[in-house]
């Protein structure tokens, strides 16, 4: 099948997941603290449980290899990405601060392991950890200091 095809799949179910959400909420089925908890158990549980299955394999030099490269590339783009959002998003307001940091760092666990998941399996969602691991680090320590205005270095460790 045409991936092209299976991500437009992937992004209707996602879609139409969401919508059942909000009819939930409209209809008092579902409260904001049980929307909270259904989303705990997405990223706590089912999304760390796709990802724990994608290691589940034996170790070949060239899956280590593709994560290495995968990290990498990773840093790369985010640089990249990172530099376009200082040179479109130049002001220091608070409001341009957090508009820069999303344009930096997006939903890629929520949204990205269910589509990677679709495209290319748990090999896919292997390589895919490289870049939530790199995502990690920089949100924790780049993105808190983008968010916080400070520079303080015992503040990223804390938070790391």
């Amino acid at each position: 099948m045409n991936l092209s095809i299976i991500v437009l799949n992937q992004v209707v179910i996602m879609f139409l997941i969401i919508l059942l959400g909000i009819l939930m909420y409209k209809l008092k089925l579902i409260t904001v603290s049980g929307s909270k908890e259904m989303s705990k158990i997405l990223l706590d549980v089912v999304n760390s449980t796709v990802i724990f299955l994608s290691y589940q394999r034996n170790f070949e030099k060239e899956l280590l290899e593709g994560l290495a490269k995968a990290a990498i590339l990773s840093v790369f783009a985010f640089l990249i990405i990172m530099l376009l959002a200082y040179l479109f998003i130049p002001k220091k307001s608070k409001e341009k601060q957090l508009e820069r940091f999303s344009c930096i760092y997006s939903n890629c666990s929520f949204m990205g392991i269910p589509l990677i998941n679709a495209l290319f399996g748990f090999e896919g969602v292997f390589y895919l950890t490289a870049f939530l691991t790199v995502f990690n680090i920089l949100v924790w320590t780049h993105g808190v200091m983008q968010i916080s205005e400070t520079k303080n270095l015992k503040s990223i460790f804390s938070a790391l």
